[in-house]
């Protein structure tokens, strides 16, 4: 019974260890969507905050490479005074262990 209620606490403690060290989730393949905004998660999406105006961004989910959804970037054909590029924006966690990053 000892033997048996060690292993039960040892493993949970493993498992809140892991929970506490568990890399962010990241948004990197469209696949979460806002359900307030309806934008992708941690993705900006606001084209003239990104300097990106003339431009609409939005969610497809029909032409993709893979998953649900795909994020598309278009010219807005009637805004003629819009920057050169559109752009969207996910910002990366800067988090990194160690001395070198490769």
């Amino acid at each position: 019974m000892k033997r048996t209620k060690a292993f039960f606490i040892t493993g949970l403690l493993i498992s809140f260890a892991t929970q506490l060290y568990a890399q962010d989730k990241l948004n990197l393949n469209f696949e979460k969507i806002n359900p307030v905004t309806h934008a992708f998660e941690h993705w900006n999406m606001n084209m003239s905050a990104t300097g990106s105006e003339g431009y609409i961004a939005g969610i497809d989910s029909v032409i993709k490479e893979q998953g649900k959804y795909s994020l598309f970037i278009e010219k807005d054909t009637a805004n003629k005074n819009g920057s050169r590029v559109g752009a969207c924006i996910n910002r990366l966690p800067v988090n990194f262990k160690g001395k070198e990053i490769e």
